[in-house]
């Protein structure tokens, strides 16, 4: 009996022990009530196997279109390594739209995680992500970019 006894009083005692342990936990935040991440916040149809379609097929395809005349551009920051300033500006936008093309739809994803900071000039304006029309006539053209980055400045060049 004295051995029961004891045992309880050992379980009791560890039961008291790992009791406030358990309190020093950080509350539970239900996952709906978190910030989502830029990609989902800026539109409920892109999903991370979207940007992921997105940027293979820009690597594949490279400036041409695919059948359905969708032309995909992606950026990294793996692209941006060991380029000159005015490299990267023009990296950072795709290819101008022109008539001819065929173009019905361009989805651009530009996913920079490290801090960059842009140098343009008034010749080369820091168009990141953005697709250029340099024709009349164009019509319906649907354009999707996706745009996320930790920190981009831009500091204008000054005259030397």
């Amino acid at each position: 009996m004295t051995h029961l006894f004891k045992l309880l009083a050992a379980i009791a005692a560890i039961a008291f022990l790992v009791a406030p342990l358990r309190a020093q936990q950080p509350p539970r935040i239900p996952t709906d009530s978190l910030v989502r991440p830029a990609t989902t916040a800026s539109s409920g149809t892109y999903t991370a196997s979207t940007l992921v379609m997105i940027e293979n097929r820009a690597r594949t395809l490279g400036n041409r279109l695919s059948a359905s005349g969708t032309r995909y551009f992606a950026v990294t920051d793996g692209d941006l390594i060991g380029k000159t300033p005015d490299e990267v500006l023009k990296r950072l936008s795709p290819p101008i739209i022109t008539s001819g093309d065929g173009l019905r739809q361009v989805d651009i994803v530009v996913d920079l995680q490290r801090p960059i900071t842009l140098f343009p000039t008034a010749d080369q304006p820091a168009n990141v992500g953005t697709a250029v029309v340099q024709s009349s006539g164009l019509n319906n053209i649907a354009v999707n970019s996706i745009i996320s980055g930790a920190q981009i400045t831009v500091a204008p060049k000054t005259k030397e």
